[in-house]
């Protein structure tokens, strides 16, 4: 980690010139060779913490093409591409890059979508490749069974085989940022390179995250420029680079990244492909936590301040204490959703709640 200086009041207009924050002189996560289907669990998602994976999937025929050149990789998806139309991604060249709000009031974006063929958008690429001086293009979390479906006995996940759902994310250099996923995720780079930049998720008080709701790729962003924040408007930001991590992916190298670690996702060649894979044990749809946190801001957010004490109280017994003898002065047959044993315990907790919020 890195320590940075302590700074007064009095140096805080001038904050912005004399601490630069660089993302490529960050530490990078642990990086592993090796690792399949029999270790994966004991040497890598026991950690919980980010990992990368070196020349993970350099036997598949994409990342061959790709070591060759960008050209050589955008070539070969063609062949596979199908005929389906998907919102092709378009930035202005103005923003370098990074998809972002649009307005100072964040309710709209600054990146337009185009309904295309992925055969007409990566002859919009290739178009870019030969020089072209035009948009960023990028088509984002395409299901790869349906975007190249003659791919996918191709691009076989080491470790999670049939496990997971791939989904496979291409165009030219953008910065996507820092956000978290609700699943596990494994990312692949296959063509181009990749840098990943990370955050634990109790940085979440020292990113400064935008709204919940109105996002632009679903999950909630930092507002944070990593290339150039504002430590003015963004003082805490400081804290959270002492605690981040960044490293750049080439073709075949992978990383694991856990739910929720906050990453900064940029790509660096003027054509890449990232394939990745979330998965999880979760069966229903109120098992995700982050529609619960939304609800939260309805059932807590107005009670005052007692009331809400009160309930804290209760998340932290029945939630966040991990005592597994916090139940057992209640019979195990009587213990319901407390217990480990019932049966279908997930469809019934889902049912219950549908049945609440009717």
């Amino acid at each position: 980690m890195f320590t940075l200086f302590p700074y007064s009041k009095k140096m805080k207009a001038g904050i912005r010139k004399v601490m630069a924050l660089p993302i490529d002189k960050l530490p990078p996560p642990s990086e592993m060779w090796g690792v399949n289907d029999d270790n994966f669990q004991e040497k890598v998602a026991s950690l919980h913490s980010p990992v990368v994976l070196r020349e993970f999937v350099c036997d598949w025929p994409l990342v061959g093409e790709a070591l060759i050149s960008d050209q050589h990789a955008l070539s070969y998806l063609k062949k596979y591409a199908s005929s389906e139309k998907h919102n092709l991604v378009s930035l202005d060249k103005k923003h370098d890059g990074r998809m972002f709000y649009g307005n100072e009031d964040l309710t709209q974006f600054n990146f337009q979508y185009e309904n295309v063929s992925i055969q007409h958008g990566l002859e919009l690429m290739q178009q870019r490749l030969s020089g072209s001086d035009s948009a960023s293009l990028c088509f984002q979390c395409l299901p790869l069974k349906k975007a190249f479906p003659g791919l996918v006995p191709q691009l076989v996940n080491p470790v999670l085989k049939e496990r997971g759902s791939a989904f496979v994310w291409f165009g030219s250099e953008f910065k996507v940022a820092p956000h978290f996923d609700e699943a596990q995720n494994i990312a692949i780079v296959a063509a181009g390179k990749r840098r990943f930049t990370l955050f634990p998720p109790e940085q979440i008080e020292n990113l400064y995250i935008g709204p919940l709701e109105h996002t632009p790729a679903g999950q909630p962003i930092s507002l944070v420029d990593l290339h150039n924040p504002n430590l003015e408007v963004h003082p805490r930001y400081a804290i959270a680079y002492q605690h981040a991590m960044s490293v750049v992916l080439n073709p075949g190298d992978a990383i694991y990244i856990p739910s929720p670690w906050w990453h900064h996702v940029e790509s660096l060649s003027n054509f890449n492909l990232l394939v990745n894979y979330w998965w999880s044990d979760n069966q229903t749809s109120t098992e995700l936590p982050f529609p619960a946190l939304i609800h939260a801001f309805q059932a807590f957010n107005n009670m005052n301040p007692g009331e809400k004490a009160a309930w804290h109280s209760f998340m932290k017994h029945f939630v966040f204490n991990d005592d597994s003898t916090k139940f057992d002065h209640i019979p195990d047959r009587g213990k319901g959703v407390l217990g480990k044993g019932l049966k279908n315990k997930a469809a019934t907790i889902h049912n219950w709640i549908a049945q609440q919020l009717r």
